[in-house]
């Protein structure tokens, strides 16, 4: 388990699946996302997905429990790892009841921390959608650049979007 003050990342577990699924059908949620999956999501999908975590190789998930009633708020994921440069992609979601209230930008805290410490990672970067402001500040607060712009990468809501290309290096963080 990775902890912070206010949410931990820990294990997937059975009774996680539901929640899971849940999120993953929230249009609100589903929109920000930049994965590629059809929607709604498929339960017994979600249930594949679970079963499969132990094969996944360089990705690593993770809930994100609310520490005060070790509530799943969300997860987050490091999406790859390529460990000849030593960089690592992540991923996070939230339940949309969960957001605005600094859970994201901690989660995001704790698992770079993780990912320059525990795996002696030189940058950890990701990709987001141009219109999603929260997340972009949640980043930006946990010191992430913007490198650069895929313009009109992602058709969404019936038009393209900007996607966003952030990074962090290793120099940048106190550990």
């Amino acid at each position: 388990m990775l902890e912070g003050d206010t949410v931990r990342l820990r294990e997937y577990r059975k009774e996680d699946v539901p929640i899971v699924w849940n999120y993953w059908n929230d249009p609100d949620i589903k929109r920000c996302l930049m994965r590629d999956t059809p929607f709604p999501v498929r339960e017994e999908d979600e249930w594949k997905w679970y079963e499969g975590l132990a094969e996944k190789g360089d990705k690593y998930n993770f809930v994100v429990e609310r520490k005060s009633d070790r509530k799943n708020i969300g997860g987050c994921m490091i999406l790859e790892v390529d460990w000849p440069n030593r960089y690592g992609t992540i991923g996070i979601f939230l339940g949309k009841s969960f957001w605005s209230k600094g859970y994201g930008s901690e989660a995001v805290k704790i698992l770079s921390g993780f990912m320059f410490g525990e795996m002696a990672l030189n940058r950890v970067e990701l990709v987001v959608l141009a219109f999603n402001r929260r997340a972009i500040r949640a980043y930006e607060k946990n010191g992430f650049v913007l490198e650069g712009v895929s313009r009109e990468r992602v058709y969404k809501d019936s038009k393209y979007c900007n996607q966003y290309h952030m990074s962090i290096l290793r120099n940048e963080v106190s550990l």
